[in-house]
């Protein structure tokens, strides 16, 4: 499994925050990873692959931002009750090589969520420290504070793929 918010095929290069010219930089972002015209973040099945990387890649640009993502509940043992991570299956190649990726989603809604549910959240972009339970080595990840869960139907089709023509 891929870290969340990260992936080891990640060659993707995010709009410029250090634009003279921020307004252009805001109209980059929002032709590249969909935001609404109140600023929300809207992550879904087109974009999903490239926006997980690029929150991953450039957290201090999204933090604060409003997101709404769809995926579904992938749980492990070294996560905390009220954590999981908002997930879809990345697939580059066949469904063999498929894993999970996604962001982290933290609040009290989490611990009643099975893994493997379908939910659509929305939440705020901001980060926490995880530690990898092979080395205890703690790292910052990408985190959604929950403001909303919705269960939803699991979609046609449940996997992302990496933009290889960009």
């Amino acid at each position: 499994m891929s870290l969340p918010g990260y992936t080891n095929r990640d060659n993707l290069k995010a709009p410029s925050s250090n634009s003279k010219d921020e307004k252009v930089s805001e109209n980059k972002l929002k032709e590249t990873l969909s935001l609404t015209n109140d600023n929300t973040l809207v992550i879904d099945e087109g974009n999903f692959y490239k926006a997980v990387n690029d929150i991953g890649s450039n957290l201090e640009k999204y933090r604060s931002k409003k997101v709404v993502i769809t995926g579904f509940v992938f749980k492990r043992e070294d996560f905390k009750e009220d954590e999981f991570v908002v997930g879809r299956m990345s697939m580059a190649c066949c469904a063999a090589d498929a894993q999970v990726m996604g962001l982290m989603a933290k609040g009290a809604e989490a611990k009643n969520l099975e893994k493997d549910t379908w939910v659509n959240i929305e939440g705020v972009i901001q980060s926490t420290q995880h530690s990898a339970s092979e080395n205890n080595e703690a790292f910052t990840l990408p985190l959604i504070e929950i403001t909303k869960v919705e269960k939803i139907q699991t979609p046609e089709n449940i996997y992302v793929y990496p933009d290889i023509n960009k």
